[in-house]
């Protein structure tokens, strides 16, 4: 999970100095420019989408490219070793060193990891170390849809098209979807008071803070008396652990 993340992430922070080697073929940085620059594009595609029946196909998309990367950097660990370790290599913190340095007693580290078929997430503490299963990708990408359209289409939408019809069923898209999405990936997870997420995929659109603990009887409540997550939970987030790691020691 944590590697996947660590490549793209430290990319641009490292790019100035890799590409300082002349040997590398400007063929081979338009062919990595290319692969990056088609799965921003269909990730951005599929955040923006409210077509359900298209999001399967672009989850396929995203992850046909993830592998064409992946292997991408594998043939250039081979061909072009210096540049490859210069650019790529990073060295993965152990786990008990992030419980150690990372972690405090009363906080819980979530990592997310969205599969093609399956999400998985990885609960860490400074005492215990939990992987767990949670519901289908598909799943999660018509949540994703729907919550996004119930925060903001109604508000994005033409004055003369803001009827209360629209804003009702924009306000059932979010709270339903809200509340599904905790039900989904927060809930069935074992949490301490403060939370650090570490999201993967489409989960870092979401804003885990207006995730609703409780289903909503009656939609007329005030907005602050909303069960939003952030009431139950002091939420952080985080890139990467190891990126956090890789910044903090450039600046000691």
């Amino acid at each position: 999970m944590e590697k996947s993340k660590n490549i793209i992430l430290l990319e641009n922070q490292k790019k100035s100095k890799a590409e300082v080697f002349a040997n590398i073929p400007s063929k081979l940085l338009d062919q990595e420019a290319d692969i990056i620059a088609q799965l921003n594009y269909y990730e951005d595609l599929l955040f923006n989408t409210q077509q359900e029946e298209i999001v399967n196909d672009l989850n396929s998309k995203i992850f046909d490219l993830k592998k064409e990367y992946k292997s991408f950097i594998q043939n250039l660990e081979e061909t072009y070793p210096s540049y490859y370790q210069l650019k790529y290599a990073i060295e993965t913190i152990p786990l008990s060193e992030v419980q150690s340095d990372f972690i405090e007693q009363d906080e819980s580290l979530i990592e997310y990891f969205v599969g093609e078929s399956n999400i998985y997430v990885a609960i860490i503490s400074s005492s215990s170390i939990e992987v767990k299963k949670l519901g289908a990708s598909s799943k999660l990408a018509s949540l994703v849809t729907k919550f996004r359209a119930g925060i903001s289409q109604y508000h994005l939408s033409n004055s003369t098209n803001q009827s209360t019809e629209l804003y009702n069923e924009m306000l059932d898209n979010y709270t339903t979807s809200a509340k599904a999405q905790y039900d989904m990936i927060i809930a069935p997870l074992q949490l301490k008071e403060k939370l650090i997420i570490i999201p993967d995929g489409l989960l870092g659109y979401l804003p885990f803070d207006a995730f609703l603990t409780e289903s909503l009887s009656d939609y007329k409540t005030p907005y602050k008396r909303y069960p939003f997550l952030i009431k139950k939970h002091q939420i952080s987030y985080l890139n990467s652990v190891n990126v956090q790691y890789y910044n903090d020691t450039q600046e000691n």
